[in-house]
């Protein structure tokens, strides 16, 4: 229902409110979803468990991208050009925390509550669409970084397999 709300107000022209509203809604569901799994625990029954959270999810992630377009400068004569930066910024945000599974910093990114309260900032503040290409090239810059320099330090701390040659290397 906050959701809703938040597309609505959105819908207005208070982008701001909309993306924080958003933001509101994905942490209650979390609650609602961590309290049901508590209680399901607790009666140690099979209980309902919550199979559509997962859609849930993915219903507020399109909830921003559909408010950062409306919120978008960029002129509507190539169809979809607004849609296109925020849509690569929500599969970055995505994209993270798969792309950096030891670090804990990507799963800040996973709380749409800050991604909401980051784009209200942005939309408030900010020059709206240059902050948001801005972000998805950090984003995405980030992962290959940090995926390249994994991929160098396996590379380079690679256990060793034993002489190539055992015949020529070892003591008899």
């Amino acid at each position: 229902m906050i959701g809703l709300l938040g597309g609505g107000v959105g819908w207005l022209g208070n982008y701001a409110l909309g993306f924080l509203l958003l933001g509101v809604g994905w942490l209650i569901e979390r609650v609602a979803s961590l309290l049901a799994q508590v209680e399901r625990d607790s009666l140690l029954a099979s209980g309902f468990a919550r199979r559509s959270a997962h859609v849930f999810h993915w219903l507020i992630d399109a909830g921003f991208i559909i408010l950062a377009t409306w919120r978008s400068e960029l002129p509507q004569s190539p169809w979809g050009l607004p849609a296109f930066a925020p849509i690569l910024l929500i599969f970055a945000l995505r994209l993270l925390p798969l792309a950096l599974p030891d670090s804990r910093w990507p799963h800040w990114f996973e709380d749409r509550i800050v991604v909401g309260f980051g784009l209200a900032l942005s939309s408030a503040f900010l020059p709206f669409d240059s902050t948001i290409c801005l972000a998805v090239i950090a984003l995405i810059g980030t992962c290959l970084l940090s995926l390249q320099s994994a991929q160098n330090e396996r590379r380079f701390h690679a256990p060793s397999k034993g002489s190539p040659n055992p015949q020529l290397t070892t003591r008899g």
